[in-house]
């Protein structure tokens, strides 16, 4: 894809296989959010330590006890799902740009060029 972009293209063109390419890149982007899950966590735990709400000491606790964990699993899940929702929308605006340009294109091969 680096080296020569128009053979790359021609390929998906000729053959819109994406799912490989896109789970293979889903799972490096879970891999990560999971290694910096804990960082998420501290930075919850930090950031409602010191941040300027005031809360009393109970409902402090309370929030201690959920937040951190509710922001490292919302971080794996966004990291799982997002990606996604970006491609699709790349591929909108492309089948867009290819009605307004008379062409015609398969969604699928256009959402292939956006993986």
């Amino acid at each position: 894809m680096l080296v020569n972009p128009g053979r790359a293209f021609e390929k998906i063109v000729a053959e819109p296989v994406f799912i490989k390419a896109a789970f293979g890149l889903c799972g490096i982007n879970l891999l990560l959010a999971i290694i910096l899950a804990p960082k998420m966590q501290a930075l919850t735990t930090w950031m409602l330590t010191h941040g300027r709400v005031t809360m009393p000491p109970e409902e402090m606790e309370r929030v201690l006890a959920v937040a951190p964990k509710a922001a490292a699993g919302g971080s794996v899940v966004a990291a799982a799902v997002t990606p996604w929702f970006i491609w699709l929308l790349i591929a909108g605006l492309l089948k867009l740009f290819a009605m307004f340009s008379a062409r015609d294109v398969a969604f699928k091969t256009l959402l292939a060029v956006a993986v």
